[in-house]
């Protein structure tokens, strides 16, 4: 059956990945006590009848721990006959699995080579340690190669001791999946400051990693299709332009009054979040009102938006409703203008590796403000306009999982970028260069642990807007990223404009 060599393995997890997790409150040797308390499922009490749903295993110190199955109707027995299977420990959800043909045989015949799988949830993080071959080699070999997250790291313990001898005090090294060495010592020398940064090298933070990855891409995708709409209703007109009069300039034939819009937009994303590399697809959709009052624009929208990624270390999805109030006010003869957005989201989604699974439900709050100078037109009958634009954004993820722990974080982006259009009679065709700078580390230090060097983007856009008749248009623009970066996407967007 389920011998102490698994229950170790787990306890080295858990420990790690929970202090990790949470610097705060971290201690060692209370979460080696923990984690080697996962132990000899199989040796309940050595000899203890499995044929019921519970069963106390007394460790080496003397202490107890209750172990149970999740079912009332199903035994220990009948849990450790599959090959996967979930039991309560201390209360606790831990998922087993094996590539063997059960749990039990897995156990009993524990010189045979198979997978192993143990799943928890660790002070929030979901943690997967998983393991190709015997399980009485983790009783008798010194160097053990697992993945924790789908992060391959190799244990290197003193020649002569093995996982079975393990505590808080043992000299180890651990190395990555390259053979560098990212812990030298015991794990009872692990500082405060070193924590953090030995989770994110270890995978304990697999999921916060792709939940940043996500947030990263919706600050891209949200304020963006936001920001064009506020560029359609504001920027100046040209009266010389035949079949459009100076009251009717500035929104191609648009006059003041209300309007309304919905617009939708579809991506390919990926990136490498802190050494996760992820890609996958998004989608939005948004239908907003807006009122052009002389040279002040106030509107608000609606919509959905949701982003799924994949990656060798986990997948997950990230969607929820939002509602995005915007304005903005034209100034120096609508050639300078001031812009705001607000955004409030509901979140929800999950991350899922191996056989674990992390449910995230909260909410987003989110801002951007910029101002865009627009030159002195040019070109024929001064057709053609250029503006600089200037500004920042800011998005708030506050989040809980499916156990009441709070996770989410902050990022912050400014921005300065470029842009040129050409107004036709029947609408105007437009580009853009816009360069992101992260600035999330100027008011939260601690996110460093999930960026890395290269967060910065470069975006270029290209569109066009037609008229489809007296009262609508037509928009449609494309948006990707060039150079060197970490969140990287090619998206089109397409709205509809109406005005009543």
């Amino acid at each position: 059956m389920l011998k102490k060599k698994l229950a170790i393995a787990i306890g080295l997890s858990g420990a790690i990945a929970s202090g990790a997790a949470n610097a705060q409150s971290f201690s060692v040797t209370e979460l080696l006590q923990v984690g080697s308390s996962l132990p000899q499922i199989g040796d309940i009490a050595d000899g203890a009848n499995l044929d019921t749903t519970s069963g106390t295993i007394t460790l080496n110190d003397g202490s107890t721990l209750v172990v149970k199955t999740t079912d009332s109707n199903t035994t220990l027995a009948e849990a450790l006959s599959s090959n996967n299977t979930t039991l309560l420990v201390d209360g606790k959800e831990v998922r087993l699995g094996t590539s063997a043909g059960s749990l039990e045989d897995a156990y009993n015949n524990s010189g045979q080579t198979a997978n192993f799988t143990v799943s928890a949830v660790a002070d929030s993080r979901p943690i997967t340690l998983e393991w190709d071959g015997p399980l009485n080699a983790v009783e008798t070999e010194s160097t053990f190669n697992a993945k924790l997250n789908g992060t391959p790291v190799t244990l290197e313990l003193p020649e002569g001791t093995s996982l079975a001898d393990f505590d808080g005090d043992t000299q180890l090294r651990i190395l990555d999946a390259d053979g560098n060495v990212i812990l030298s010592g015991s794990l009872n020398s692990v500082s405060a400051d070193q924590i953090n940064a030995l989770a994110s090298e270890l995978g304990a933070l697999n999921a916060d990693k792709s939940l940043r990855a996500a947030q990263k891409q919706s600050m891209a995708q949200t304020f963006g299709m936001l920001s064009q709409q506020i560029d359609v209703a504001m920027a100046p007109g040209n009266a010389r332009l035949d079949g459009i009069s100076s009251g009717d300039a500035s929104r191609f034939t648009f006059a003041e009054g209300m309007n309304a819009w919905v617009s939708t937009e579809v991506g390919d994303v990926s990136g490498n979040s802190a050494g996760l590399e992820y890609e996958g697809d998004s989608k939005a959709a948004m239908f907003g009102v807006d009122k052009r009052m002389d040279n002040v624009l106030a509107g608000v929208a609606a919509g959905y938006s949701k982003f799924e990624l994949t990656s060798r270390y986990g997948n997950s999805d990230l969607s929820g409703n939002m509602i995005v109030p915007y304005g903005a006010i034209g100034l120096l003869d609508d050639n300078l203008v001031l812009s705001g957005i607000l955004l409030y989201q509901d979140l929800d989604g999950e991350y899922t590796y191996a056989n674990a699974t992390t449910d995230w439900d909260g909410d987003r709050m989110g801002a951007r403000a910029a101002s865009t100078y627009y030159l002195p037109r040019f070109g024929n009958n001064e057709n053609m306009l250029a503006g600089l634009t200037l500004g920042a954004a800011y998005l708030n993820d506050d989040l809980e999982d499916d156990i009441g722990n709070d996770i989410g974080a902050e990022l912050g982006e400014a921005f300065a970028g470029a842009s040129l259009s050409a107004e036709l009679g029947a609408g105007r065709i437009y580009g853009s260069v816009t360069y992101y700078e992260d600035i999330t580390s100027d008011f939260d230090s601690g996110i460093d642990v999930l960026e890395e060097d290269d967060e910065n983007r470069t975006e270029v856009k290209i569109g066009a807007t037609h008229k489809l008749g007296t009262d609508m248009n037509f928009n449609i623009a494309a948006r990707t990223t060039v150079g060197s970066s970490d969140t990287e996407y090619d998206a089109v967007q397409a709205s509809i404009e109406y005005q009543f």
